[in-house]
């Protein structure tokens, strides 16, 4: 424990390290938190895209941008 300079009996240090504890704890936790939600957002866009390439596999179109060339192609032969 430290010793009280203010005289008014409690114990200001003391009580500041908990205040500060629990914030640096409840930073921790919301920081845990949102890497956690971002992680499963990761996860959560990566089985889209695979179903999505999945989908595309068994229709024949790879993706949109191909399929869209592939028009422009058709309508102008000289489009790279």
């Amino acid at each position: 424990m430290t010793v009280d300079d203010d005289s008014d009996g409690d114990n200001d240090d003391d009580i500041m390290s908990q205040t500060s504890l629990h914030c640096r704890q409840r930073h921790t936790h919301s920081l845990r938190h949102r890497q956690q939600q971002q992680q499963q957002q990761r996860e959560e866009t990566k089985r889209a895209r695979e179903d999505r390439n999945a989908e595309h596999r068994d229709t024949g179109i790879r993706d949109r941008g191909a399929e869209n060339r592939r028009y422009a192609t058709a309508a102008r032969p000289n489009y790279r």
